[in-house]
């Protein structure tokens, strides 16, 4: 049986489970229906809280990782067997420079951020049957495994963003969930008090321009002969003008602004960089959150018509005709967008989102709020 997934803002999504012992209540029950209702979401993951269980349980099936988007084998074709239920799990050691990967959860749907964690973990958990293990796990077998071990301890892959970030991926979450956009992006950013802004603000414009105009701090620093900064500096810069912007919370529309100068300055030095269209993703989404749709479309339309073979580009479609739909109102627009996304990726996730959406254009925003209230009642009758 699929179970409802609960969603972001749920209470039993930030409570730490508690361990269970043999000849828990419909347990066997419980992990057939998790897998069913982890692969009707197309996840590689699902923990217990997930369906409203607060016990220390979760499931993974890491085989999509075993190949690419054309069938090929990948360097991790030893995960294709990869289905495992671990009951009472603690990660005991952690090990390795930390990393990052772009991670998604089912009940955060349609939000994708980068996460850092360490590559290689031990961890101790029993099996189905309740036998002991204690297994060394790496790759993204082992960045699975954390995120679904987090659930177990209420953490949300939120959690581990920056607070820019965090704000914006909640904010876009609770958007989509229930069918409108309040305009409060721009408006919530935290504030820095007078001094610490225009400290913030005098540094950043400062790398902006260094970045924008090929300029260095150092006059060793590697240009390229036409005076542009060479792309790994550009990068090099711009990590550290978000590590600064976003660091304790000191973020502001000021900052947003800025770094959307810069990032759009990278697309244009170096448009055949492999970074050229992430940036622009980054721009996109920078210029809706400061309330400019018409210019985060430009972005999208830019990555779409430029880099039609990047990695994100369903991503690129599906926000798209959201920001059209959210931010624009545009009903009429956003379906034919929408439907663009079903015609071109009709296979991925986001084409089931598609048509969600679509079917949500009939309503107006009152009759959408009253329509999630309905299910998201009807779920609390199922427990």
């Amino acid at each position: 049986m699929i179970l409802p997934i609960r969603a972001f803002g749920d209470p039993v999504l930030k409570k730490v489970a508690k361990d269970i012992e043999p000849g828990h209540p419909g347990l066997k029950q419980l992990i057939a229906d998790m897998f069913e209702t982890m692969y009707a979401a197309s996840g590689v993951g699902l923990a217990a809280p997930q369906v409203g269980q607060s016990i220390r349980l979760f499931i993974v099936d890491a085989s999509p990782f075993a190949e690419d988007e054309d069938g090929e084998p990948t360097e991790d074709a030893h995960l294709k067997d990869f289905k495992r239920v671990f009951i009472n799990p603690y990660i005991v050691e952690e090990e390795g420079a930390e990393w990052a990967f772009e991670e998604g959860c089912l009940s955060i749907p349609n939000i994708r951020e980068d996460v850092t964690r360490p590559p290689r973990i031990v961890l101790q958990y029993q099996d189905e049957k309740f036998k002991e293990h204690e297994e060394e796990f790496d790759g993204f077998a082992a960045r699975v495994i954390q995120h679904e071990h987090d659930h177990l301890d209420g953490i949300l892959f939120t959690d581990h963003l920056t607070p820019f970030a965090t704000h914006s991926a909640e904010g876009k979450t609770a958007r989509h969930q229930h069918g409108q956009d309040r305009g409060e992006v721009q408006d919530a950013l935290p504030q820095m008090t007078q001094p610490t802004m225009m400290k913030q603000f005098v540094a950043t414009i400062a790398l902006a321009a260094l970045v924008a105009c090929g300029g260095t701090a150092k006059e060793d620093a590697p240009k390229k002969d036409d005076g542009v900064m060479p792309a790994a500096e550009m990068v090099g810069r711009i990590r550290a003008m978000e590590d600064t912007l976003f660091a304790d919370s000191l973020f502001n529309r000021r900052g947003a602004q800025t770094l959307l100068d810069v990032y759009k300055a990278f697309a244009k030095a170096h448009p055949m960089d492999t970074m050229a269209p992430e940036y622009l993703f980054r721009a996109a989404g920078m210029a809706k959150g400061l309330g400019q749709p018409q210019e985060s479309i430009q972005y999208y339309d830019r990555i779409i018509k430029d880099y039609s073979r990047w990695r994100r580009l369903a991503d690129t479609y599906y926000l798209r005709a959201f920001t059209i739909d959210s931010d624009l109102g545009e009903k009429g627009r956003a379906k034919t967008a929408y439907e663009e996304v079903i015609a071109k990726f009709p296979d991925h996730r986001f084409a089931k989102d598609a048509r969600a959406m679509i079917d949500n254009l009939q309503y107006t925003d009152e009759e959408l709020i009253e329509k999630f209230k309905k299910m998201n009642a009807e779920a609390e009758a199922k427990k």
